[in-house]
């Protein structure tokens, strides 16, 4: 077992299991918190995982010459996010993710590297949580851009949408730990293709867009 499927089966024991352990942690007499709130103002969080992301199809230009597909390949990410209390359990996200990978295309059977590149996300949104002691499984949505470009290329801003599932655990005061599971959706603009020119390799494509998903393991510092 390879340690992305390692990282995929714990991530997704840690956050079907959270709300169980919400439960049986709920009402506890170590409790740092004021009701099911915490005390403290903004969660800062530095995080790292892996990403999957779906393919879309275009005309692949030489060395190819055919139909076929692109993707960023499957490869690791970083990030920070800025969660600020509200009220009512609600936290105001602020997000920022980077892959580096490369881009790929597939056609007959046959994979091509057209390039270094790399995908950003810049977004804002809200995460909504129950906390019962030191434990708060949540979900989340944000809106913003996805940033990319591969070697050689322009920047490409796109408008996206996430949608999130996860759990954080507060070790102390100050320290906590994160597990999200997450799904980006980029919107495209119409038509299909992959240019190469003195420019370097620009994908473009059409219908409604391109999926992802993620998962990550990050550290809290309650501030």
């Amino acid at each position: 077992m390879n340690w992305q499927r390692v990282l995929l089966v714990t991530m997704a024991i840690l956050i079907v299991s959270a709300p169980s352990w919400a439960q049986r942690g709920g009402g506890g007499g170590n409790s740092w918190y004021v009701g099911e709130e915490p005390d403290h103002k903004l969660d800062f969080i530095v995080f790292g995982g892996y990403v999957w992301s779906s393919s879309i199809d275009v005309f692949i230009p030489a060395p190819v010459n055919a139909w076929g597909n692109v993707d960023f390949k499957s490869s690791g990410f970083y990030g920070f996010e800025a969660d600020i209390n509200l009220r009512g359990g609600t936290q105001l996200m602020l997000l920022w993710q980077r892959q580096d990978t490369k881009l790929e295309g597939k056609s007959g059977g046959v994979t091509t590297d057209l390039g270094d590149a790399f995908v950003e996300y810049w977004h804002v949104g809200a995460v909504h949580g129950v906390l019962r002691d030191k434990l708060m499984p949540y979900t989340s949505l944000s809106l913003g851009a996805t940033r990319s470009a591969v070697e050689g290329g322009d920047d490409s801003w796109k408008f996206s949408v996430m949608f999130g599932l996860g759990a954080k655990y507060y070790i102390n005061e100050r320290i906590g730990l994160r597990a999200a599971a997450r799904l980006p959706f980029t919107f495209l603009n119409g038509g299909v293709g992959v240019s190469i020119g003195s420019g370097g390799v620009s994908p473009a494509a059409g219908g409604t867009g391109m999926w992802a998903f993620d998962l990550s393991l990050g550290l809290i510092i309650a501030i």
